[in-house]
């Protein structure tokens, strides 16, 4: 796959292109996505995640409806939403926001976060927005960087960011899932459930076409 053809599979430009083509060439190759398919489902879930290419910090700047929509009251109540979420004449607190529905009984369950303030500081980062101390833990010993403690450079670094996506996607089999043109199962499998599903379909649907003919 070259720069041209990253840019017609992924729908973005060949400037973008260029800027993550190294990266993603090489984490592919590490993690065997290796086949059309697997690629095509790989680059639109992460083509998904990221806004195209664009964005590899988690954005928190929710609403005070957005949060009552995206999150469940365990996670956040509607108190909480009202007193931390962006309304007129109020910008969101981020970081609490974030502390929240990443936090708690949720967080320490499904995240492994453990210590105060980690729901803030393991945020979603990178293409597939890994989040939560237990993820940037396994990232630490596949990739030995040190994430742990710098978790942000998952955002600042291209390789580091594809390697980490393609590390989440091979740990989590989805392979596996991709051979088998499963878009539903990956997609639970990356978000709990099946947030942005028809983009994912689009971007997968654009990648075959580019990728399988």
């Amino acid at each position: 796959m070259n720069v041209s053809e990253l840019a017609r599979t992924c729908n973005i430009n060949e400037n973008l292109a260029a800027i993550w083509w190294s990266p993603l060439t090489s984490a592919m190759e590490r993690y065997d996505i290796s086949t059309p398919l697997r690629q095509a489902h790989f680059l639109a879930q992460i083509g998904h995640e990221s806004n195209g290419f664009k964005s590899v910090k988690e954005n928190f700047n929710y609403s005070v409806e957005g949060l009552l929509k995206t999150f469940s009251r365990h996670r956040i109540s509607e108190a909480d939403a009202n007193k931390y979420g962006r309304k007129v004449g109020q910008p969101a607190n981020q970081e609490t926001i974030a502390n929240l529905v990443y936090g708690g009984e949720w967080g320490r369950k499904n995240l492994g976060n453990t210590q105060e303030g980690d729901g803030w500081k393991y945020h979603g980062h990178g293409l597939i927005m890994v989040t939560g101390r237990s993820n940037y833990e396994q990232l630490n010993k596949a990739l030995n960087f040190d994430l742990v403690n710098r978790p942000e450079r998952i955002a600042e670094d291209n390789l580091i960011s594809a390697m980490a996506a393609a590390f989440f996607w091979h740990s989590r089999g989805l392979n596996a899932l991709a051979d088998k043109d499963d878009v539903v199962a990956i997609t639970k499998r990356i978000n709990g459930g099946l947030n942005g599903l028809e983009d994912r379909k689009r971007r997968l649907a654009i990648a075959k076409s580019v990728l399988m003919g």
